[in-house]
Order: C-alpha cells, then sequence, then structure tokens
C-alpha cells in the first residue's frame, strides 16, 4: 500500500471528521511517522496482530487510540478496548489522553484500572461496561479473579504499550498478563456485518504490542504471549522517527 507522505495532515489518514477535528483542536498540526503509518494501516486490517517499534514520545499512544475510536463509532458494545501498562503513571497518562480524544467527538467513556485506587469503586465502573479500560494487568487480573469479573467477551482491542516490559520473563505480569490475553483473544468471535459486501463476518480480538526496544521477548512474542495471539498473522513495523521511514515485516 502507498505510504502516507511527512507533509499529509490527519485528514488524509483515512480518520472519521469528528476525529480529524479534535486532533485540530489539540493542536496537533501533522501526523508523527508512527501516526502515518499505523493510523492507516489499522484502519484497512483488523485481521492482523500488531507489534511496532518506535521511541519514546514519538506519538504511539495516539497512534492506536485514534483508529480503535474510528471503528468504535460505527460499532460500540461495551468494553471495546483494554489498553494494559507496565505503571500506573503510564496508565493514567493513556486514560486522560483517551479521553482527551473520544469525549468531545463521541463521548467516550474510559476506566482507569490500577493498584492504589479502590477496587470496589473500580469493579463498579466496570460494570457500566465503557468503551476503554486502561489498567495495569495485575489489578485488572485480579478483578477477572474475583465474584464479579468484567465483561471482557466483546473486547475487539488489546494494546500492550511498553510491552518489552510487560512481557520480560521475571517482570512479575506474566501471569496476568498471559490470563488476560487467554481470556480476551479466546474468547467466542464477533459477528458482524461487511460494509462492502453486507455479509456477516466473523470478527477477533487484536492484539497491538508497542515497544520503544526490541527485546528477546518480543522476537518471539506469538510463543510468549500464549495461545491466544498465534490465532492471526502478526505484523511489524520499525519506525525511524527522524527519517519516517518503516520496516513492514509479516509474520506468520
Amino acid at each position: 500500500s502507498a505510504s502516507v507522505p511527512s507533509w499529509a495532515n490527519f485528514s488524509e489518514l483515512g480518520l472519521a471528521d469528528p476525529l480529524v477535528t479534535t486532533c485540530r483542536q489539540l493542536g496537533f498540526k501533522r501526523p508523527t511517522p508512527v501516526q502515518r503509518v499505523i493510523i492507516p494501516y489499522l484502519l484497512r486490517h483488523d485481521d492482523v496482530h500488531l507489534l511496532t517499534l518506535a521511541a519514546t514520545g514519538s506519538g504511539k499512544t495516539a497512534a492506536f487510540v485514534l483508529p480503535i475510536l474510528h471503528r468504535l463509532a460505527p460499532d460500540p458494545y461495551g468494553i471495546f478496548a483494554v489498553i494494559l501498562t507496565p505503571t500506573r503513571e503510564l496508565a493514567k497518562q493513556i486514560h486522560q489522553q483517551v479521553l482527551a480524544l473520544g469525549s468531545s467527538a463521541y463521548n467516550v467513556q474510559s476506566a482507569l484500572v490500577v493498584g492504589g485506587l479502590d477496587a470496589t469503586r473500580q469493579s463498579l465502573d466496570l460494570d457500566r461496561r465503557p468503551h476503554f479500560c486502561v489498567a495495569t494487568p495485575g489489578r485488572l487480573a485480579e478483578l477477572l479473579r474475583g465474584p464479579r469479573p468484567p465483561m471482557l467477551k466483546h473486547v475487539r482491542y488489546m494494546v500492550l504499550d511498553e510491552a518489552d516490559r510487560l512481557l520480560a520473563p521475571g517482570s512479575g505480569f506474566e501471569r496476568d498478563i498471559s490470563e488476560l490475553l487467554l481470556h480476551c483473544t479466546t474468547s467466542p468471535t464477533l459477528a458482524a456485518v461487511d460494509g462492502a459486501t453486507g455479509r456477516e463476518r466473523r470478527q477477533t480480538c487484536q492484539t497491538l504490542l508497542f515497544s520503544a526496544t526490541m527485546t528477546r521477548t518480543l522476537e518471539s512474542v506469538e510463543e510468549m504471549a500464549g495461545a491466544g495471539l498465534g490465532r492471526l498473522p502478526l505484523k511489524k513495523f520499525v519506525i525511524h522517527e527522524g527519517l519516517g521511514t518503516n520496516e513492514p515485516r509479516s509474520k506468520k
């Protein structure tokens, strides 16, 4: 597919008009290299898992939040996306950005599920089925094992931000990550009507991994992430921030 030129603006990425307006209101002048590559790709493909390597501060959060919001608009049903991060601070930042990007355009609701906050309140927040759940793995897995587990069977996107830290051996996240991935990516697939053909098609949960560094764990991410991740092919992008180029590579 043709790459998006460096001078392109957000309206040329294929995003819905309300999201383009929101980007303009937030002062986003032009998409960053990672946004120019990832946003159009995710808008075209819902049948692959994604691994993206891009520098910290390169605009990765908007690169995955905007296409999720674009797909949410015509087809919302409860918790649509789960975003996992290794720290409470990063989870709070992403939660705030989700609201900034989605609240005015689509009245998007997001639940912040992290340690250090009241677990009962977080469980009630998830009972309301917000569109996004931004969480640290331990707290979300704790709620999943509790007496009132959150409804995650309709999750369409599982995002692992700072995936190198989340999936690193000895990180302490291994059990929780595997359980959450398995729960979401092996839930019954969802039926949706294809806009082009009018026929019903099956949808599965996409796993999107973002990292600033490549590690041995990420090189074998399909095996490390458990059986659920291997159901779709994995697409890899390496974004060279200064040049705005990428090196796509597919792996079956």
